[in-house]
């Protein structure tokens, strides 16, 4: 049996942080980057560690819309949220380009490579919440944000808070978005 050093840090790391270690999908938490996907339909969080220099190399098709990129995302959390122990490699792989590509699209990635210093991992949060009309099932929406971190990861705990956290504001700067209608203040009566 091989000793593999970075796979028993990264697991040791992951277990610390309250994440599975079945999670782990790509690179060590220190030359990673990370995504967290909290899919509010199905109550599922996945981690996504990537490898800084493979999100930096990886091209961003320009034919796939953000309203493409978006649903694709939501798609592939479903599968993988059916069957949470028999993660199939090829899609968790699939997801994980997936969701680079969104995230390569997204303001928040622009914003956050203007701002990050050399070597800083990103820690972006991506919250998928249900299509505010019932009738369109496949229709989600997604609403990514990064989250500064000095350690190499974020916690599962702090991932479900952040996630809540935004939510909430969400709820109450769109509520459009959860399908609430916005009441009217003031006017006739």
């Amino acid at each position: 049996m091989v000793f593999d050093f970075d796979r028993s840090v990264t697991a040791a790391h992951f277990r610390a942080t309250g994440w599975d270690v079945l999670d782990y999908n790509h690179s060590n938490p220190f030359e990673s980057h990370h995504f967290y996907l909290c899919d509010f339909r199905t109550n599922h969080t996945k981690i996504f560690s990537v490898k800084q220099e493979r999100v930096r190399n990886q091209s961003t098709p320009t034919f796939f819309s953000m309203e493409m990129l978006a649903s694709g995302v939501g798609e592939l959390m479903l599968e993988m949220a059916k069957d949470k122990q028999a993660q199939d490699q090829e899609l968790i792989n699939e997801c994980g380009a997936v969701v680079v590509c969104y995230a390569k699209n997204t303001q928040t990635y622009r914003q956050w490579l203007y701002q990050a210093q050399a070597g800083e991992r990103l820690q972006m949060i991506i919250n998928i919440y249900p299509s505010p009309t019932p009738d369109d099932k496949l229709s989600v929406m997604v609403r990514p944000f990064a989250a500064n971190c000095s350690d190499p990861m974020l916690s599962a705990d702090e991932v479900t808070r952040y996630s809540r956290t935004v939510e909430a504001m969400d709820k109450t700067n769109h509520p459009e978005w959860f399908g609430i209608k916005k009441k009217k203040l003031g006017g006739r009566r």
